[in-house]
């Protein structure tokens, strides 16, 4: 049963100021899936060799970059509807479309997905399992309505032009019933209205702003499931409620400017003494919120707050994080570019935060060089589910889950140690030919790697060679299995023999990818000599 507030100003009105649409003319393709898998943990994977647990390909027309883990489902939403997979396989397990309309809003709260949609016959909103794609609950949605969600809860506000009022309705996410409505008591001539935009968290308050003669005088802390006032806090001056706003452990955290961050909570007010976020979106962890600060790039770093004690820790890292997510109890970040971007390196390492202790540490993502950046889609089962849209096909998309499984040090590389990979020099020792006066062979390192900060470099090694020119060697990576090192580069089996793919002047043989920029003679040369390293 519905319940009112315990203090409310207005009764909650019936509205349907326009004509209901007529849900049986709305055309839908709905494919609904079988019975969900159960237990699945929302955990990440831990520290080590990140390996492809599954990789799919899929043909997603219209779907944006927009993707996201719920349970056991990969989701992912396009403009006509949504499509969901098996995180713990890649297959598809159901789609929910409604051609020709448009998705307007979505959320997924509670093992609900929650679509609004509109077309020429009108508006719609619905709700999906999650699990299976069956249908919940549909209903024609009001006009001048705004939604949030909070732990299985939608919260519907509806602005009545006539009255010039906001009224706030909250329904069950699953069964669409109606759990409460009204507002917190509020002062003479102010009105409450949801301060939706950016909301992330966890989803433990329902945050209503209360807003007098055009500015936000304080907030209210709604419990999601029975609406009850949990707590009221007058605001800070200057403070813009449309900041990016995060809810984490009957708190919230928001981010007014990039100047500064305020964590709001029933013990009062707090200013974080940190640096504004960067792109701020705050993740969640536990009673840990973290965002990415506004820094200078070449010191990248990542603010943690204990929101119930307002402890403070500041985590740097070799390069700025992007994709931010957390299982929970760890932050997962993406890197880019930390050997170079050369083909046949890593493109992409997945830096891994423990927000308890502030240890940040990347691991290389073996992946391959014909599709764009990936995106983290979330975590499941122990692994790290990511994304990417193919170069040349814009429907096409690979859908990658990764475990870990455990590795020696540096993690950095994979688990093999650099010390350890072939010597540039002895490879182009192998190339014959006498060197011409004057230009002994060299070996520099390179400098176009942002672990050369703290870790070794891998070297270049170059020559003039008789008869054949200048060659220059350059060892790009070494993988701990063969597999990793394959899927780093889309080459051919081809020129020179024995090797197990080229592309262009970049050769993998087992699981080391050189660079040898010079004759084929060279290449071969190379190749055998690597060849000749390889362990029986």
């Amino acid at each position: 049963m519905a319940r009112m507030l315990t203090l409310v100003l207005t009764l909650i009105l019936a509205a349907g100021a326009c004509s209901p649409l007529d849900l049986s003319d709305v055309p839908t393709d709905h494919q609904v899936g079988q019975a969900a898998r159960a237990g699945v943990s929302g955990d990440g994977p831990a520290l080590g060799l990140l390996t492809a647990d599954w990789q799919v390909e899929a043909d997603l027309t219209d779907v944006s970059t927009e993707f996201q883990v719920d349970g056991g489902t990969l989701l992912a939403f396009a403009t006509d509807g949504v499509t969901g997979f098996d995180a713990t396989t890649g297959k598809k397990a159901w789609h929910y479309r409604e051609p020709g309309r448009t998705t307007t809003w979505s959320k997924v709260t509670g093992g609900a997905v929650l679509l609004r949609t509109k077309g020429e016959a009108g508006d719609r909103l619905v709700a999906l399992d999650s699990g299976t794609g069956r249908l919940l609950w549909e209903r024609d949605p009001e006009p001048n309505t705004a939604y949030v969600v909070a732990r299985g809860v939608l919260v519907q506000e509806v602005y009545r032009l006539s009255e010039h009022k906001n009224e706030f309705t909250a329904f069950d996410a699953r069964t669409g019933d109606e759990l409460w409505n009204g507002v917190p008591s509020l002062g003479a001539g102010c009105q409450a209205h949801l301060p939706w935009a950016g909301l992330s968290g966890d989803g433990s308050l329902v945050v209503m702003a209360e807003e007098c003669s055009g500015r936000t005088e304080r907030l209210h802390g709604l419990d999601p499931a029975g609406g009850d006032p949990l707590w009221s806090l007058d605001t800070p001056s200057p403070f813009d409620v449309h900041g990016t706003i995060s809810v984490v452990a009957g708190s919230v955290v928001i981010s007014p400017s990039s100047r500064s961050v305020i964590v709001l909570g029933r013990d009062g007010v707090r200013q974080v003494p940190a640096a504004g976020c960067d792109r701020c979106r705050p993740v969640v962890a536990g009673d840990q919120v973290a965002w990415r600060d506004k820094h200078d790039a070449r010191q990248p770093r990542v603010t943690v707050v204990n929101v119930r004690t307002g402890a403070v820790k500041v985590v740097k890292s070799s390069a700025p994080s992007w994709d931010l997510i957390s299982d929970g109890r760890r932050l997962y970040g993406r890197l880019q570019w930390l050997a170079g971007g050369a083909e046949g390196t890593p493109r992409h390492w997945a830096t891994v935060i423990d927000p308890i202790t502030g240890s940040s540490r990347a691991l290389p993502v073996h992946n391959g060089p014909d599709h764009e950046f990936l995106h983290w889609a979330g975590t499941a089962g122990g692994r790290l589910i990511t994304t990417e849209r193919h170069h040349e096909q814009p429907a096409r998309f690979r859908l990658t889950a990764y475990r870990s499984i455990p590795a020696a040090e540096p993690l950095e590389y994979g688990g093999v140690d650099p010390r350890d990979w072939p010597d540039c020099a002895e490879l182009l020792a192998a190339v014959p030919g006498k060197r011409r006066p004057g230009s002994p062979d060299t070996k520099a390192r390179s400098d176009d790697s942002l672990l050369r900060e703290a870790m070794w470099v891998p070297f270049t090694c170059r020559a003039d060679i008789a008869g054949i020119g200048r060659v220059r060697v350059t060892v790009l990576w070494v993988t701990k299995r063969p597999q990793e090192a394959d899927a780093l580069l889309d080459g051919k089996p081809e020129t020179p023999p024995d090797a197990d793919e080229i592309a262009e002047d970049v050769i993998r043989v087992g699981r080391v990818i050189v660079q040898v920029e010079g004759s084929d003679e060279a290449e071969r040369a190379v190749v055998k000599r690597l060849r000749s390293m390889e362990s029986p």
